[in-house]
């Protein structure tokens, strides 16, 4: 049977990958009609109790975030209602009370990049951080569990996608970012033709100028 003109879902992604118990995560979320396209949604997100934790609200193009600290032994829904008036129920992704997670931000120009981890697990593996763009690696070097975060100046990444990557000992993904870095440093083209006009199978000569 087809999908109603109305039907919607709404998927719930933890940052770093992983929901952890008694830690602040936040959780993107995107919202989609049947036929694939964005809806804005509006929700609460409720406990296993069913009591209010937070409200939720799209921004763009079905896309949104929010925190949540979620409890050992309890599990999380959201009751979400799209543009159309109509109103669903969907699990959140359940916490787990082990690994770790990756968050970053950016703040005054500079990438912030945490490691979460439940809350009274103390760290015990050797942990890596490593960040390249496009398989060139800007930095890697054994996390520090007494630091909060590492920070990392805006303008030492090439413009692109930057992939932070949380490695055990044994170089396994554990945790995984991706981050968009707007710099100033495209390549800039400048031509200039030798003629305004030019008559048929006439020979064209051109300058082209590439800086970067």
């Amino acid at each position: 049977m087809p999908a109603a003109d109305d039907d919607f879902d709404v998927a719930f992604f933890p940052e770093g990958g992983t929901l952890l118990q008694d830690t602040y995560s936040r959780i993107a979320f995107k919202a989609v009609r049947a036929d694939g396209l964005s809806t804005g949604v509006t929700g609460t997100i409720r406990d296993s109790d069913d009591r209010g934790i937070a409200a939720i609200r799209s921004t763009h193009l079905g896309m949104g975030n929010f925190l949540l600290m979620p409890e050992a032994g309890k599990s999380y829904h959201a009751v979400c209602t799209n543009e159309q008036g109509v109103t669903k129920r969907f699990e959140l992704p359940q916490a787990t009370g082990k690994g770790y997670a990756l968050s970053c931000s950016w703040m005054n120009g500079r990438l912030h990049v945490s490691v979460l981890q439940p809350a009274g697990m103390p760290q015990q593996d050797n942990l890596w951080l490593v960040l390249h763009t496009r398989g060139i690696i800007q930095y890697i070097h054994k996390w520090n569990p007494g630091k909060k975060f590492e920070t990392f100046a805006k303008d030492i990444f090439p413009s692109g996608v930057l992939q932070v990557l949380l490695l055990d000992a044994n170089r396994t993904p554990l945790s995984e970012r991706l981050v968009f870095v707007n710099n100033d440093d495209r390549a800039r083209v400048a031509y200039q033709p030798d003629k305004n006009n030019y008559d048929y199978r006439s020979l064209v000569s051109n300058r082209v100028q590439l800086t970067n």
